[in-house]
């Protein structure tokens, strides 16, 4: 389990297969059982059971994400961050449907400050790179507040 938490390019959904996957195989070496490789992510995803507590725990963190991002209580980057993070914790069905956000964040320019890195850079070449921040925000945003209300419609 050590080598799977230091690797920090996992997800939450990756970490949790792979440690799943992990003590199946150890519980069927000690059973002396044959193991069955999993080769989709499909597969891989239905290793994940979710108990109906976590599922409902998931849904209203997914939703308060979701009214977060709508009331502006947070950024359209961190609002999509805190939506992905959570569809992900529920599976790639979810994250698939709702894929609008994935497309928001790859969509954002990479020399981009975001968060406490914002603290850091000289404010001229800040309010430039802005500039481009909003040409990206402007062309997502009706689509990812109608993706929110969706979203609480369909999980509250």
């Amino acid at each position: 389990m050590s080598q799977l938490a230091c690797r920090s390019y996992l997800t939450v959904t990756e970490f949790a297969v792979k440690y799943r996957a992990q003590s199946l195989i150890n519980s069927a070496r000690n059973r002396h059982q044959a193991v069955i490789f999993v080769t989709t992510k499909r597969q891989l995803n239905a290793l994940l059971k979710m108990t109906p507590e976590q599922k409902i725990a998931r849904q209203k963190r997914l939703v308060s994400a979701a009214k977060a991002m709508l009331t502006t209580q947070v950024g359209f980057y961190i609002g999509a961050v805190r939506v992905r993070n959570v569809l992900r914790t529920m599976g790639a069905e979810l994250e698939n449907q709702h894929g609008i956000f994935s497309k928001f964040l790859q969509s954002v320019p990479v020399d981009i400050p975001l968060g406490n890195a914002r603290l850091l850079w000289d404010p001229s070449a800040m309010l430039k790179s802005d500039q481009k921040l909003l040409v990206v925000e402007s062309k997502f945003r009706p689509v990812l507040l109608a993706e929110c209300l969706n979203i609480i419609k369909l999980y509250s």
